[in-house]
């Protein structure tokens, strides 16, 4: 497996898969109210946060335990009569809470919400065998597709029939072929189930699963916070602007999906030296967009929401800068963490992740209530900033990591970039799509050359196509 050959193609997925969720947002906005839109984000946010439950931690220690050689027709033989045993559990709970659960999000969701969770559940756990076997490229196809589903019936359907139902039928849809996929791109048969394997998953299962909810808590928490306190109407400015955030951290994704069975093969063969070398180049990597990103959003964040989702979103133009500037420490942590967990080390995750996402819910709470929105915002980056700092102080404790120095560039050339930006703006006073488009591609050109220029960039580029890993 040669890691930037599994980068190349799942960053691509991860490009597609945010063009789509991207025009498929535009689309449902310009189709469905502010109400019905915070309606489907709820919906989303507790069906995020009802597959924690079922996973149970199971689908990162299946990758990590196949990654390091366990037969994965065995692995999957083993997790068979767990996740059976959740499955049952998940439904009962949900059928014994299911008034309540409608009532908080403003739909009947229920049924919806079951088969979401039980689709979600198999396909991450096939992904995952996927990626424990090194085949890690071969699930770009699945990753571009989840998105792309939601908006090719999601579009088609609401046209038809203008409901937060149908978006809602549209993503469960798309979770059950993506179910059938991953299966059938598996290609894993039935072996046998041990206590030792079980043991085995178990014991990294406990701790992945505290490092899944700190995750999900993060992704999901600050939503469930505002559907509480505001309206959903709140619910869906805040999580447009928190998903057109994510789109800056595109290549951290595609950076910890393809090395996190390379880093853990390495560790179980003490080639530590390596494993600090790729993390430091995939941190660079992981931070090349998000500098800029929060440079431009400063200037333009409420045309940018208003001119592309309405003008009822204009209001989250102060959130949408804040959660940007927190994807610069999501950029560190999608590196740092993920290798922490690829070294075997999900203890220390946990522990990280457990006192941030304490913080986080605590903070949410009291400056929800106090500040809105804009509340929410800052608890997540500061809670943030917290757990990378402790995951950070153990990975340079352990391999002596450090931060590239091209970053530095990255920041000045994104500084050079915002002045031109506002320069541009207060000339023609940015209005219509057409306007922003053509500003954005020329902001991204000249942050582009800029980087381009400097010698240690290029220099660290060359040195990253050609590292055989």
């Amino acid at each position: 497996m040669n890691v930037w050959n599994s980068f190349g193609r799942i960053g691509t997925a991860r490009i597609i898969n945010a063009v789509a969720s991207f025009l498929a947002l535009i689309i449902f906005a310009r189709i469905l109210d502010s109400h019905e839109m915070g309606v489907f984000f709820l919906f989303l946010a507790i069906l995020g946060v009802s597959v924690l439950f079922v996973d149970f931690g199971f689908s990162g220690a299946v990758e990590k335990r196949i990654s390091e050689g366990s037969p994965p027709e065995d692995i999957l033989a083993t997790i068979a009569l767990p996740k059976l045993v959740l499955y049952l559990l998940f439904i009962s709970i949900v059928f014994a809470s299911g008034s309540y659960i409608n009532g908080y999000v403003g739909s009947n969701i229920q049924y919806s919400l079951i088969i979401g969770v039980i689709a979600k559940d198999i396909y991450t756990i096939f992904r995952r065998i996927i990626n424990g076997q090194l085949r890690v490229a071969e699930t770009a196809p699945l990753i571009a597709s989840e998105q792309l589903g939601l908006l090719i019936f999601g579009s088609v359907g609401i046209y038809f029939v203008p409901t937060v139902d149908v978006a809602i039928y549209a993503y469960i849809v798309t979770l059950i072929l993506l179910s059938f996929w991953s299966i059938y791109i598996a290609r894993v048969n039935w072996g046998n189930a041990t206590i030792a394997n079980f043991r085995s998953l178990l014991s990294y299962a406990k701790f992945e699963m505290v490092s899944e909810a700190g995750w999900r808590v993060y992704n999901w928490t600050d939503v469930l916070v505002i559907g509480f306190f505001l309206s959903q109407s709140y619910v869906s400015g805040y999580e447009i602007a928190w998903r057109l955030a994510g789109v800056t951290v595109l290549l951290g994704h595609a950076a910890r999906t393809s090395f996190f069975p390379l880093v853990s093969s390495w560790d179980s063969n003490g080639q530590d030296a390596k494993i600090q070398t790729t993390i430091e180049q995939m941190l660079a990597v992981s931070l090349v967009l998000v500098f800029p990103a929060l440079v431009g959003t400063l200037v333009l964040s409420e045309q940018i929401l208003s001119i592309v989702y309405g003008s009822e979103y204009a209001f989250a133009g102060v959130v949408f800068v804040i959660l940007v500037g927190q994807k610069i420490v999501q950029g560190v942590d999608q590196v740092v963490g993920y290798s922490l967990r690829a070294m075997n080390r999900p203890r220390i995750t946990a522990i990280a992740t457990l006192i941030g996402a304490s913080c986080n819910i605590l903070l949410n709470i009291g400056l929800v209530s106090l500040f809105g929105i804009t509340g929410a915002a800052i608890s997540t980056l500061l809670s943030y900033g917290v757990m990378v700092l402790i995951k950070w102080y153990f990975i340079d404790k352990m391999i002596g990591v450090t931060l590239p120095n091209i970053i530095s560039w990255f920041m000045i050339a994104s500084v050079i970039m915002g002045i031109m930006i506002q320069f541009i703006d207060n000339m023609i006073n940015v209005s219509n799509l057409t306007e922003l488009t053509l500003v954005l591609t020329f902001s991204a050109l000249v942050y582009g050359l800029l980087v381009g220029i400097h010698t240690d960039v290029r220099n660290e580029i060359s040195q990253i196509i050609n590292h055989d890993i």
